[in-house]
């Protein structure tokens, strides 16, 4: 059966992909392949499967795609579900979609904002930017220079 689960990991249909990047009992090394597949569908349901190896975790974390960062980034297990509803609120939309920032970042982690205020990924340093009440002045002070315009356009 791994030989077969191996095979339909190539299959031209990207949805065969998907499924198979579902299936509890793929082999880890089909898995890698898969994480590093061209649709970035396939790389989201292997961002979102429980239990994966951290080292694979962290790249598509790293991940081109938007969509497949934010699934790695807030996982169940590795987040709070306040953050991970900041996460999917910042998620693929504009600045100008999100509107405007609400005042409380309410029972969000001031050390895990303060980490999506440096972070390397535009996503998290969005939802810096729509909670930065809660930010310290020199963070706040840092988004301002970010290159990302949506970042600054949510501090204005």
């Amino acid at each position: 059966m791994a030989d077969i689960v191996a095979r339909l990991s190539r299959d031209p249909d990207p949805a065969v992909r998907e499924e198979v990047a579902h299936r509890a009992d793929v082999d880890p090394t089909v898995l890698t392949g898969l994480a590093r597949d061209p649709d970035p569908e396939v790389r989201e349901r292997v961002a979102g499967r429980p239990g994966l190896d951290p080292t694979l975790l962290a790249d598509l974390a790293r991940d081109p795609d938007e969509a497949v960062r934010a699934r790695a980034l807030s996982r169940p297990r590795t987040i709070a579900k306040a953050q991970r509803q900041q996460i999917d609120q910042a998620a693929g939309r504009t600045a100008d979609e999100i509107g405007r920032p609400d005042e409380a970042a309410g029972d969000l982690d001031a050390d895990w904002l303060a980490a999506c205020a440096v972070s390397e990924q535009p996503l998290m340093r969005r939802v810096a930017a729509i909670n930065s009440s809660a930010l310290p002045p020199d963070l706040v002070y840092r988004l301002t220079q970010d290159p990302d315009p949506h970042v600054r356009h949510l501090l204005a």
